[in-house]
């Protein structure tokens, strides 16, 4: 423990050093592709994935102390549909519904902007969306949603035509729970962004684009200050497919960074998504990327790692990107993180690259 301490202390100290980014005191804002303060000063966001609280995960006071004396600004928190509306909401005569939302969530994620709040930094909340089916009990979208165990494709299909044998229609109870969130923190400033879905893969074309719409909307009329990220496809597939931003203020154009490495997959990736920013004038948020495996729980690391991961972070500082490396916490070979699963020390390599990148 002594060890972990020094270690922390030291870290703390050099991203001193580095110069820490902004606190998130205030309402954040765009004008073109930056981000601004209440002074209209430039931010970039800055953070860290935090607790999966659509997986029962829940920070510790480790995690928020160190999230924030690392120097990160921001933190970015998973939940989900099936999270907030377990229960299926009842139909009253009148045709109208009364939505039964699980108090007990909502109030882990009071205690978590909560404690976030107190250091100063922000929470991005995301919305995750696996398991398109009826089964599983930590399923991330209600398992009420359908009546049938048709398959996950259908599921889809389903949720992008809002139809459905439910209660209520996917694509609107989707909406609703966000707008329920997003009006709960609608005038709690450490409610920085709202990421309307993590990894929406399935999606295509123009339903993407009038999905994001529908919901950034949705969540526009009860929540005027949040941020609302809309990501696009995954590097992978060599595409962008979205076509326009979502038609309200104060949007961000989010990606997810998980390439073989930065000169040859990632950069190229980049400059396309910064292109695309740049003609839709929105600023540009990495929500996920693992340091070109850098931060996998394994002990023989990509030999260029390091650099790649530099040099990466040095493209976001001169392009005002913002972004956020999966994760805090996670264990298993296939993951990523900056806490060492067996000992619970930082990576203090990791770390002191990504305090370079402030």
């Amino acid at each position: 423990m002594k060890r972990f301490m020094m270690i922390a202390v030291l870290i703390s100290i050099a991203g001193m050093a580095l110069g820490i980014p902004p606190r998130i005191t205030g309402w954040l804002h765009t004008q073109g592709t930056q981000i601004l303060d209440e002074s209209d000063k430039p931010v970039r966001l800055l953070g860290m994935g935090g607790p999966n609280l659509a997986a029962g995960q829940r920070p510790s006071k480790a995690q928020y102390d160190n999230i924030s004396d690392w120097g990160f600004n921001t933190v970015r928190v998973v939940i989900s549909w099936g999270n907030l509306e377990p229960t299926a909401p009842t139909k009253n005569a009148d045709g109208t519904l009364t939505h039964h939302w699980n108090q007990a969530f909502l109030s882990t994620l009071d205690d978590v902007l909560s404690e976030y709040g107190k250091r100063h930094v922000g929470v991005i909340l995301t919305m995750a969306h696996g398991r398109w089916f009826v089964g599983p009990a930590d399923s991330e979208f209600p398992t009420w949603l359908y009546e049938s165990t048709a398959g996950g494709n259908q599921f889809r299909r389903d949720f992008l035509s809002n139809t459905g044998a439910g209660p209520v229609k996917p694509l609107d109870g989707f909406t609703e729970a966000w707008k329920t969130v997003a009006k709960r923190y609608a005038d709690n400033p450490t409610l920085t962004g709202i990421d309307i879905m993590t990894e929406p893969g399935y999606l295509q074309g123009d339903n993407l684009d009038a999905f994001y719409a529908t919901v950034a909307k949705g969540i526009r009329s009860v929540n005027s200050h949040a941020l609302i990220m809309f990501e696009d496809m995954l590097p992978f597939r060599r595409q962008l497919i979205l076509k326009s931003p979502p038609p309200v203020e104060n949007v961000v154009y989010s990606v997810h960074l998980y390439t073989k490495d930065w000169s040859h997959d990632g950069k190229p990736w980049m400059e396309m998504v910064s292109k695309q920013a740049e003609e839709w004038k929105v600023p540009v948020y990495v929500g996920e990327f693992n340091a070109f495996k850098g931060g996998l729980n394994v002990q023989n690391l990509p030999a260029n790692w390091q650099p790649e991961t530099k040099m990466f972070l040095d493209y976001c500082k001169a392009h005002d990107v913002s972004w956020s490396f999966f994760t805090y916490e996670a264990s298993g070979p296939a993951f990523s993180s900056i806490i060492v699963p067996d000992t619970g020390e930082a990576k203090a390599d990791l770390l002191s690259i990504l305090q370079a990148g402030y």
